[in-house]
């Protein structure tokens, strides 16, 4: 959705910055960064960091810029890369802290269960589906790659590869991540493969030109009349019917709360439910305070009884209650 797209911008933008300090010892394009990677944060998710944090090494070492970030003035400015989370945490209190702590249960959780034959199939099909994400350019330069190789030169060209790479990885060999996860990267693998088609003849480029129009001919009639008419089946629209049904059991006067460690199947139950109890503010997260509550998990919370369980996209949902 919208988010997405924003978390791209704001994340690209910082990571080019970034690139730009180090390479010039500009200090104006490391405020920029930071001011860029705070906004990601408040886009998305704390994973923003972790694509700053590596392109700035990456950089660093790159251009052997240590000493320009390591200047009192981009010290302090690494120090403001923490201005949002803390805003964030000041903002919400104590539910913060837990959805800080939860994160790292849902990380470690997430690596005691892992199915081997999933896994197997996600590293598999994860760079399949990056390639497809891609097409049809990615397509048509693998088909003349195979035919004819081209020499990669440049340090430019190298260490946008290494950026993509050293981003991408962790995301390809996690046992639980999707394409959104990778989105920033969209515009790293996009350089790359500009970079490619650069590199062969006005016959190829031409070839690339009439699959992308002919792409956007099928995907304009697509997206007016195919995608609303799959968005009317689309599994997601079980998302309703599970937020009224919680609304029938608790009734309209509850106190309901969130799981710290929700996904987006708790965002998106939960936004029905601020729409159907008209709420001005979103429902809060589960703190150790909280009792007489309801709350919307997505694993067992001490101290809860479980009154209902939901089945969304494969995952569970819990209904659970805390005297």
């Amino acid at each position: 959705g919208y988010a997405d797209a924003m978390f791209l911008f704001f994340i690209f933008s910082s990571m080019v910055c970034v690139w730009l300090a180090a390479q010039f010892q500009k200090v104006h394009w490391y405020a920029l960064a930071v001011l860029l990677i705070n906004a990601a944060f408040f886009t998305k998710a704390l994973t923003a960091y972790a694509f700053f944090i590596t392109t700035l090494v990456v950089v660093a070492y790159a251009y052997q810029s240590w000493r320009f970030f390591l200047r009192p003035i981009n010290l302090f400015l690494s120090l403001c890369i923490m201005v949002a989370p803390i805003v964030w945490a000041f903002l919400h209190g104590g539910s913060a802290e837990s959805t800080s702590a939860g994160l790292v249960q849902d990380i470690a959780r997430r690596f005691t269960e892992i199915d081997p034959l999933n896994y197997l199939k996600h590293i598999t099909l994860f760079p399949l589906e990056f390639i497809a994400r891609m097409a049809p350019v990615s397509l048509v330069l693998i088909y003349f790659i195979w035919k004819q190789r081209v020499d990669v030169e440049g340090k430019e060209i190298r260490l946008i590869g290494l950026i993509f790479l050293i981003n991408y990885l962790p995301y390809w060999f996690a046992p639980f991540s999707n394409m959104r996860h990778v989105v920033p990267l969209y515009a790293w693998a996009s350089l790359v493969l500009t970079y490619l088609l650069l590199q062969y003849d006005f016959r190829v480029r031409r070839v690339v030109v009439i699959s992308v129009m002919i792409l956007l001919l099928l995907k304009v009639p697509l997206t007016l009349w195919g995608l609303p008419f799959a968005k009317e089946r689309d599994e997601s629209q079980a998302f309703k019917p599970v937020a009224a049904d919680i609304f029938q059991r608790v009734g309209g006067e509850a106190e309901i709360r969130q799981d710290p460690m929700s996904s987006y199947i708790g965002f998106a139950v939960t936004a029905y439910l601020n729409e159907m109890y008209g709420k001005q503010s979103n429902i809060p997260f589960f703190t150790e305070q909280d009792h007489g509550v309801y709350i919307l998990g997505h694993g067992h919370i001490e101290g809860t009884r479980l009154l209902h369980q939901y089945s969304l996209f494969n995952s569970p949902l819990y209904l659970l209650y805390r005297e």
